[in-house]
């Protein structure tokens, strides 16, 4: 079992992230992602992500010999705040860096305009005259930013400044 104790992103907390049914062929408690933290003990592998971490007291916090604690982010550095954690805390990573132990990796969803629309997505067209942005620019520009409402990277304000 692998526990999340820390939310992931902005999610609240689940019971399991990954379906029983998702998991065919496997025991049933082999493949199970969750995050209610009673089950710490019994986790084989307890996943933290930094960024909500303020609250947890790592210098006595429990753990098994054989237990596997995941540094987990999908974010730059800059958007971590001077982690709290005792040295060798972590003895595996997860993180967007092809180096990490597991690559977790930055995902695309390619859907068709129908597609899309039957999963809720709704688009905003920046450009609707293409013809005079083709007279206009020598490359097309396209932009997608996700609609966090924490972004500090600045990439809103980037496309902004592209779409003047």
């Amino acid at each position: 079992m692998i526990l999340y104790y820390t939310k992931m992103f902005s999610n609240y907390e689940h019971p399991n992230w990954v379906h029983r049914n998702e998991c065919a062929n496997l025991y049933e408690t082999v493949c199970v992602i969750h995050s209610d933290r009673r089950h710490l003990n019994t986790s084989d592998a307890v996943i933290f992500e930094p960024r909500f971490s303020d609250e947890i007291d790592f210098t006595s916090f429990p753990r098994k010999e054989a237990q596997i604690f995941v540094f987990s982010t999908q974010e730059a550095p800059v958007r971590i705040r001077d982690p709290h954690f005792p040295a060798n805390f972590f003895n595996a990573t997860m993180t967007h860096l092809t180096n990490s132990d597991v690559h977790f990796g930055y995902r695309s969803h390619f859907y068709t305009k129908e597609e899309a629309l039957k999963r809720g997505i709704r688009f905003k067209p920046i450009f609707t005259n293409w013809t005079l942005v083709g007279k206009r620019r020598m490359r097309l520009i396209s932009g997608a930013v996700s609609n966090c409402d924490d972004v500090t990277s600045g990439r809103k304000e980037f496309l902004d400044a592209l779409y003047k």
